[in-house]
């Protein structure tokens, strides 16, 4: 298993994020052999009701699965982290060895990070900890909301 928090660069802005690594602003294929997984969750602040979406593409750019679902009401975080959980379900079951996931929350990416899974007592982080330390490499990238707008219209599916 190797799970890693690759850095990404941006020609558009130019501007680092406070983890070091720049965010990517549009869709970019991943490498060849690898696969690249976008998604994204959203919380409805009047309700609670949250949702996660995503989408897994290949090196092509070709669609290989996507996935919209409730997952009840619970904070704008546990939202994101549902549809990471989701999205490596999804690939897992597919039998992908490996994963690029582009997550358009600083903060879920530091949740994800080594130290932080091991420390945290959320019990989605754990199940995700449990994914990562699976036979496959996954990276965790930063990316910009706007590269993430087809996991984003998913989601807006169920609102």
């Amino acid at each position: 298993m190797r799970t890693a928090l690759a850095p990404v660069h941006n020609t558009h802005t130019g501007q680092a994020c406070d983890n070091g690594m720049l965010p990517i602003s549009r869709w970019i294929p991943p490498l060849m052999d690898w696969f690249k997984l976008n998604v994204d969750g959203a919380r409805n602040h009047n309700t609670g009701f949250a949702a996660c979406g995503g989408l897994i593409r290949d090196h092509d750019g070709r669609w290989v699965r996507g996935f919209a679902r409730s997952v009840g009401v619970c904070s704008p975080i546990e939202a994101e982290l549902w549809t990471v959980h989701e999205g490596l379900v999804q690939a897992w079951v597919l039998g992908l060895k490996r994963v690029v996931v582009e997550i358009d929350n600083t903060w879920v990416l530091r949740l994800l990070s080594q130290h932080s899974r091991v420390e945290s007592s959320m019990t989605i982080v754990q199940y995700i900890s449990s994914l990562l330390s699976r036979d496959w490499s996954i990276k965790l990238v930063l990316s910009f909301h706007k590269s993430n707008a087809v996991a984003d219209n998913l989601i807006n599916l169920l609102f």
